[in-house]
């Protein structure tokens, strides 16, 4: 949130005075002011930073503005209120932007496009489908392919088979190849942040273990991979959505034979469990979305 107090007498008092009334040094400390503004505000390094902008004298040093910024982020850790700003300063309170790198903007994170899941996409279709492909990948192994691939921000495409995940550029050259020769997936894997999060579902003694897995977008390995036990898991093509940290998929935990019938979810940083929602009928093919208000979207009726 920001505040902004007094910014039009400041305002009035630096650019609309008479030329006669500031005069060049006055002119000056104007230009000095805002500079000092710039540096200064670049390198305090606090979480709600209030800069008081004194409106000099005519006649003063330049090196004043600088003094006077300085002085009002040193005592910026204190709140006060709007009126106890001291007399011929104005207060511009704002909070600081969080710092660190933005997260990526994939342009295909998982299912149906987005947290939507609507597949809805401001891009323009090809119009002349006569036009050979940029580049083709030939799936030498013959493997299944159940879902539709994914497109990260820097135009980079995954594959998944039912073993194996492939990352290719946009010119179609190979990346890398993660394999698993434990994994049998049958969720469509979500890209989020600089991961690929994919669920896979071995078998021990006919009983079906899922494993989330955590894969990086950089390297192709996996940066952790966590098992939920014996939690039985249907074989139908399912979907899965990662949002706030969180990575949500479909289980099986009543006499169901196949498809969902409980919702799981994990945390997006390590893979742990965090709570269970069971529904009070079967869906296939799950396919969970958020209108990205916080909360969990989905239907339990084909």
């Amino acid at each position: 949130s920001s505040q902004l107090y007094s910014r039009a007498a400041t305002t009035r008092a630096l650019t609309e005075a008479p030329r006669a009334a500031l005069g060049p040094p006055a002119e000056s400390l104007a230009q000095g002011f805002f500079a000092s503004m710039g540096r200064l505000a670049s390198v305090c390094a606090l979480g709600a930073l209030r800069l008081l902008a004194w409106v000099a004298p005519a006649g003063a040093s330049p090196d004043v503005a600088d003094a006077c910024v300085a002085s009002a982020c040193a005592a910026a850790a204190g709140p006060f209120a709007p009126d106890e700003a001291p007399s011929g300063m104005s207060l511009l309170q704002f909070d600081r932007a969080p710092t660190g790198k933005a997260p990526p903007k994939h342009l295909w994170t998982n299912r149906a496009g987005g947290l939507a899941a609507s597949s809805s996409v401001p891009y323009a279709a090809l119009a002349d489908l006569t036009v050979r492909p940029a580049w083709t990948w030939a799936n030498e192994l013959g493997e299944q392919v159940r879902h539709s691939p994914l497109i990260d921000a820097e135009k980079n495409v995954y594959i998944c088979t039912t073993s194996r995940l492939r990352k290719f550029d946009s010119d179609g050259r190979a990346l890398w190849t993660h394999h698993d020769p434990s994994w049998r997936i049958r969720t469509a894997p979500v890209l989020y942040r600089q991961s690929v999060y994919v669920v896979s579902d071995g078998v021990d003694d006919d009983h079906i273990r899922p494993k989330l897995s955590a894969i990086s977008l950089d390297s192709g390995e996996a940066e952790w991979t966590h098992d939920f036990g014996r939690v039985h898991r249907g074989r139908d093509a399912q979907g899965m959505l990662v949002f706030d940290e969180k990575v949500v998929f479909g289980v099986l935990r009543g006499d169901n034979s196949d498809g969902t019938d409980t919702i799981m979810a994990a945390s997006a940083v390590d893979g742990s469990h965090l709570w269970e929602y069971s529904t009070d009928e079967i869906m296939w093919n799950f396919s969970p979305s958020t209108p990205g208000d916080g909360t969990l979207l989905f239907s339990s009726s084909c």
